[in-house]
């Protein structure tokens, strides 16, 4: 049983360790802050934005994560649809936001 719960606990640090290797963060997508105000719109640098019907949020962990777990004034990363929706957002870390 011991070994089962090492092994349980060692996949999942790997798991959080491959998620970080595996994220990449397009080199169009803009920079600003992010907050969620409510159902599909965002602040985006101070101005309200609406998420696209597909939009996918990643959290700093690079795992999905709904509207209204983002972290208020969040650094992020973002991509817009064609029509001027918000598509894509990666939550920065502090080492990402402090490289851009």
């Amino acid at each position: 049983m011991f070994s089962f719960l090492v092994a349980v606990t060692l996949l999942g640090a790997a798991r959080h360790v491959i998620a970080q290797l595996a994220r990449t963060i397009p080199a169009d997508a803009f920079a600003g802050s992010i907050t969620h105000v409510g159902e599909s719109v965002v602040r985006v640098n101070g101005k309200a934005a609406m998420l696209a019907a597909n939009a996918r949020i990643m959290s700093r962990d690079n795992l999905t994560i709904v509207p209204g777990a983002i972290p208020p004034n969040a650094p992020a990363r973002f991509q817009v649809d064609p029509n001027g929706h918000i598509s894509r957002v990666w939550i920065l870390t502090d080492e990402e936001a402090a490289r851009r």
